[in-house]
């Protein structure tokens, strides 16, 4: 072998150890951590415009009641906002947006985990999990699609990270990552932070008549068997309240009770939803095809009536033959000075969880499950639950009741003509002869003095009278102005109550058992006995006479 083969050969050799040692030390090099390159990158850089978001689907879970609630709000197809699954519209649309806002750019902060294990600690467990072992450390999981349903963005928000204000927790469902994010959203799933909560559309001071319609019915029958009104007016929003039927000489009327009614009206509170069964009207009254002899129509009158019975309303018969809904806790009938009537009738009582109360469905309840009774009524065989509220069922319905709006304007009549006479009197220029006549006896006045009372120049003339038809003429001119404004509000009214019986109109509700308390009227609660002042001319005025003595 010659000197340069075994050059190469060396040469080759040291290749191949140069080759193995490299290999060797990529192969125990230790494997980097996946994750850490994410950090300071946005979740969804796609995702830079909140008025792109057309949807939002938020899922909490309770770890108490191990609840699942989805809550879904969508902009329909008439561009309003709408919560599913009833389509309630979303009064407080704005809120999407502030949610949507909130959630555009949100950046990877620190990187807190990558193992699954830690995921509880953290609770950034996807709340959809199918484990049903899984009772804590679920997360808050927020969707946000675009028009076309792709999603903008979807999180799985966990709890407030450690030693960092206004950072949390946060991972993507399809990421294994936890980092730390700087996120401030108002993330409420509750159905009143999305709504008009307000029942009634009043304000107290508007408020000029209160009708309580209390009576008790005959629920086998389906009958009224007694009723009992009360009806409450006032002038003004300062005037005292009168009472239909009031005995002043034994009784008064306790404005202070009426006044607090009327304020907790003004405060009664949506707490959930339910959609109104066929054959019940916006106007709350009943269908006429319900009501048919057709064994439809009474099929329909039938499951109608069972249905209504189960939430505390009746469905009775009218003398007239037709039917009427009533409330087995009573009715309430509000006027306002604008000129709409809302009328109230209370059903019954139930207890239930959040979300029961608010009527949201599940996705495990939509094969058949209730959700006013799916987790029980709260009754002792149910055992205590501290997560249980007390609820009433309520329907409400607006009306123009134009007597609220005072008496309508009356025309005024027409005087009939007047008859000239053919002959002018005689006597009219008389008196213009008798000042022409130098010879006549008649004292010639003396000239008004320019200041005198009586002086035309100082204005003591009266005014011409007027004429029946100049009369008429002025009257029909304020009548006219009077009957506009009069026609102007029945038409204002009748837009109020188009508007809020479009929104009562599909829905029934859900209030708070104590706010029923509150507006719960009765005749005794409003008058007190009149107490009788001492008489000064009474009793003890002659008891003091007997001790005083005769005079001599």
């Amino acid at each position: 072998m010659t000197e340069w083969n075994k050059t190469y050969v060396f040469l080759g050799v040291a290749a191949v150890s140069v080759g193995l040692a490299a290999a060797s030390s990529v192969a125990t090099r230790p494997a980097a951590i996946g994750g850490f390159e994410k950090v300071g990158q946005p979740f969804f850089p796609d995702f830079e415009d909140p008025l792109a978001a057309d949807s939002l689907s938020i899922v909490t879970y309770n770890d108490e009641t191990s609840v699942i609630k989805n809550f879904d709000v969508a902009r329909g197809e008439d561009g309003l906002y709408r919560i599913s699954p009833y389509d309630y519209p979303a009064d407080a649309d704005d809120r999407l947006a502030e949610v949507a806002t909130s959630l555009v750019g949100v950046v990877r902060g620190q990187l807190a985990s990558r193992r699954a294990s830690d995921y509880e600690r953290y609770g950034v467990i996807d709340p959809l999990t199918e484990d049903s072992s899984v009772l804590t450390g679920r997360g808050s999981r927020v969707t946000v699609k675009d028009e076309t349903g792709a999603v903008l963005a979807d999180y799985i928000l966990g709890g407030e990270a450690e030693g960092a204000d206004g950072y949390r927790y946060v991972r993507r469902p399809d990421e294994k990552e936890v980092y730390r994010a700087e996120l401030d959203v108002d993330l409420s799933s509750r159905f009143t932070d999305w709504v008009e909560a307000d029942v009634l559309d009043i304000t107290a001071g508007d408020v000029r008549r209160v009708l309580v319609k209390d009576y008790q019915v005959d629920e086998e029958q389906g009958r009224i068997l007694q009723r009992d009104n009360v009806l409450l007016t006032r002038e003004g929003s300062s005037g005292d309240w009168v009472l239909e039927g009031l005995d002043e000489a034994a009784e008064e009327v306790d404005n202070s009770a009426i006044n607090d009614l009327v304020r907790n009206l003004n405060d009664l509170s949506i707490l959930g939803v339910r959609p109104k069964p066929e054959g019940i009207r916006a106007d709350l009254s009943i269908d006429p095809a319900v009501i048919d002899n057709t064994l439809q129509g009474q099929m329909l009158l039938r499951g109608l009536q069972v249905d209504m019975a189960e939430k505390g309303f009746i469905i009775a018969g009218t003398a007239e033959g037709g039917a009427e809904l009533l409330g087995t806790n009573g009715q309430l009938s509000i006027g306002t000075e604008d000129g709409v009537a809302f009328d109230v009738y209370f059903g019954e009582l139930f207890s239930g969880n959040e979300y029961e109360i608010e009527g949201l469905s599940r996705e495990d309840e939509a094969e058949g499950g209730d959700a006013d009774t799916a987790e029980g009524d709260g009754t002792a065989e149910d055992g205590p639950d501290a997560s249980l509220t007390e609820s009433r069922y309520i329907f409400v319905a607006a009306r123009v009741e134009p007597a609220l709006l005072g008496e309508p304007p009356v025309a005024p009549v027409e005087p009939p003509p007047v008859e000239e006479s053919a002959e002018e009197p005689a006597e009219a220029d008389e008196p213009a002869e008798a000042a022409a006549d130098p010879e006549s006896d008649a004292e010639t006045p003396e000239p008004a003095d320019a200041a005198s009372p009586e002086s035309p120049d100082a204005g003591g003339e009266e005014p011409p009278e007027e004429t029946p038809q100049e009369v008429y003429e002025r009257e029909l001119a304020a009548y006219e102005t009077a009957r506009t404004e009069y026609e102007s509000k029945v038409a204002d009214a009748d837009e109020a109550v188009a508007e809020l019986n479009d929104r009562y109109g599909a829905w029934y509700y859900v209030v708070s058992a104590e706010d029923f308390k509150e507006v719960r009227l009765s005749r005794e609660a409003v008058v007190t006995p009149v107490v009788a002042e001492p008489d000064a001319d009474g009793p003890a005025a002659d008891a003091g006479a007997a001790t005083t003595p005769p005079s001599l």
